[in-house]
Parts: structure tokens; sequence; C-alpha cells
């Protein structure tokens, strides 16, 4: 674990010293929350899947995970305050269509895809049975 914070730390260095050192002349400026978001997406998919998703290798929010979490943050904000949209969105087949899922093309479901396929592609079965969990039962979870 601690190989891939400090892989991701160099990476968040180098990237601010290629692209965000100012001069006297020429001022650059940067986002640092933008770029923690980049560097804690980047450490934790490092350290589930062996790989990065890129964000800060590419200074961009490559699933625009960003983006899409700061857009549902009212609708998040709406059901957390009405007990009746929430009893509402319990609902199985709802939930199925509106939340997401490993197997969206952006945003959190992509997170969650890439973090559960490349775990599942990482850990043999015989580390799922020592840890008490199937091959089948991490499926589900990352499918649902």
């Amino acid at each position: 674990m601690e190989p891939s914070i400090d892989h991701n730390i160099l990476k968040l260095l180098g990237l601010i010293r290629r692209k965000y050192v100012s001069s006297a002349s020429d001022f650059q400026p940067m986002d640092l929350a933008q770029k923690a978001h980049f560097f804690t997406l980047d450490t934790i998919t490092d350290i589930a899947t062996g790989a990065p998703i890129g964000d800060l290798e590419q200074d961009v929010d490559v699933y625009d995970y960003l983006k899409i979490s700061a857009d549902a943050l009212s609708i998040r904000s709406m059901i957390a305050s009405v007990p009746a949209v929430q009893n509402f969105l319990q609902i199985p087949i709802l939930a199925k269509r509106i939340f997401p899922n490993a197997d969206d093309k952006d945003g959190l479901g992509k997170v969650i895809g890439y973090i559960c396929y490349g775990a599942a592609a990482l850990v043999s079965v015989t580390d799922l049975i020592l840890k008490g969990c199937s091959d089948e039962s991490l499926r589900k979870v990352c499918i649902r």
C-alpha cells in the first residue's frame, strides 16, 4: 500500500512541477482541491486494482467523477431531507436505474466498475475464500 501512495505523491509533485510552477512573469494558478481529489482517486484505485485511473497523469477528471458528484449534490441533499423520497428510491427496480453501478460509462459508477473489475482480476479465489467471500459474492456486490 505504501509504495502506491508514494508513487502517487511523486506523480502529484511531478504534475505540479510540470504545469503549475509560476515565475515572476508567468503566473500558473492551480486548484489544489481538484488535485487532492485526483490524488485520492488515483491512490485508491491504484491500491485496489494495481493501476490508477489516470487523473494525475492527464490532469483531468477522466471519468467526470468530480463533475457528476458536484452536479448531484443538490439532489442528494433533497433526498436526504425528505423521508418519502428516500422510501420511494429504495424500491429495487428504481434503485437499479437511478443509482450508480459498475456498468456506467462515467462518474461514480465508472469508478466503481474500475475498482470492482480490477479487484476481481487481481484477487485470487483462494484469497476470497480466506477472507470469507466467494468470487460470486464479489461479483454481486460490484454489479448490483
